[in-house]
């Protein structure tokens, strides 16, 4: 599910793929994390960019930021997703 312009550019190839990175972050209530994080690059303002971090397969990760969006975990921690 991407978005027109995304759609747009593309083929034009005016949005490249960086490099991807895989990470483990240390969560307080969930623990271990790993993401492969991506960014995407536009080639005509260097200063544009977008970040992705997706669970790396098979870590479970998947599952843990599901519970995590599930609980009221995310309360009290002045980290809060909208």
């Amino acid at each position: 599910m991407f978005s027109a312009q995304f759609d747009l550019w593309w083929p034009m190839h005016e949005i490249g793929r960086d490099r991807d990175i895989y990470k483990s972050l240390n969560h307080p209530v969930a623990g271990q994390l790993d993401i492969e994080h991506t960014t995407f690059l536009l080639s005509e303002n260097v200063n544009l960019k977008m970040y992705i971090n997706t669970p790396l397969t098979g870590t479970g990760t998947e599952q843990k930021v599901k519970q995590l969006l599930d609980s009221s975990s995310l309360i009290g921690t002045g980290h809060y997703i909208q």
